[in-house]
């Protein structure tokens, strides 16, 4: 049915801030997964744009619902394993990538007992990384997305600092 169909170009990569900050109760957000469109494993797609929406849809939803319910977790207080929350970020250096734009370096705060940075998988190169003014309290903020362009071990280590690339197209 052409009607279910989204079409993907319509679709930003990047939640929107209200996609990802409004938790709506434990019902909607199960109404809500069970309104995904279904992957057709016996049967054929309608079209080349039904297989490509649904997938996009699903895929899509994939990395939507895990930031969603981690930072519902984290707006009451609860210790979640889904997301990692950095306080008292601030860019301190931009570097201009010609033809690429700019990278960011930031620096963030750590609180606890000293970290071993080298053995981490936390904020690695391609990590894809949210920032929130309001301490993701406010659905009407404005969510900004990067990706961590680059990650020196003695950088983040001693200084709490990483490189991002700010993501385009939302």
């Amino acid at each position: 049915d052409e009607r279910k169909i989204v079409h993907i170009q319509e679709i930003p990569i990047f939640p929107k801030s209200k996609e990802i900050l409004m938790w709506e109760g434990k019902e909607v957000e199960e109404q809500k997964l069970n309104q995904l469109p279904e992957n057709i494993i016996r049967g054929n797609y309608h079209c080349i744009k039904h297989l490509l929406s649904v997938h996009f849809t699903l895929l899509r939803q994939d990395f939507v619902l895990p930031y969603r319910q981690g930072l519902e977790q984290f707006s009451r207080g609860v210790r979640t394993n889904t997301v990692r929350v950095y306080n008292g970020v601030r860019v301190v250096g931009i570097n201009p990538m010609p033809g690429r734009g700019f990278e960011y370096r930031i620096s963030f705060g750590f609180k606890g007992r000293k970290y071993n940075w080298s053995r981490s998988k936390r904020l690695l190169s391609g990590s894809l990384v949210c920032f929130s003014s309001q301490n993701f309290m406010n659905p009407e903020e404005s969510l900004l997305w990067a990706v961590l362009s680059h990650r020196d071990e003695k950088l983040l280590d001693e200084r709490r600092q990483i490189d991002i690339r700010f993501a385009s197209g939302y």
